[in-house]
């Protein structure tokens, strides 16, 4: 598993800053972290995804949607939010690329990689 997370690393597109700061280490770190501890983690992950798809309908236009900090989207439905939404953009420090082709088949939406801080860039 480490050789595959290594792989990853140096293959992932990211920002200087994302790499020097660690976010894209934790990064892959959390969804490797996930696969683990799937079975300790799917109940919470159902209870935020049922509470997403529940709420949806409050939203009083639905032309776009901006999810910050987005990550592996573990706990957002995106398939139904994506149906629901003409655009959706997903912003995050790294979006890695297993997430972006998970998902490649919705075509309204973005990945943004983005420091909405823009702090590290500064430091």
């Amino acid at each position: 598993m480490m050789i595959k997370e290594m792989l990853t690393y140096f293959l992932s597109h990211s920002s200087s800053e994302a790499k020097a700061f660690g976010h894209l280490y934790e990064s892959i770190a959390l969804i490797q972290r996930e696969k683990r501890c799937q079975p300790f983690w799917l109940p919470h992950r159902n209870h935020c995804k049922n509470f997403i798809s529940t709420h949806l309908s409050i939203a009083k236009r639905n032309e776009a949607i901006l999810i910050l900090g987005s990550g592996p989207l573990h706990e957002i439905p995106l398939p139904l939010i994506a149906s629901t939404f003409t655009r959706v953009d997903l912003v995050d420090i790294v979006q890695l690329q297993e997430t972006k082709k998970t998902y490649s088949h919705l075509k309204n939406v973005r990945f943004i990689e983005a420091d909405i801080t823009e702090l590290e860039a500064k430091i």
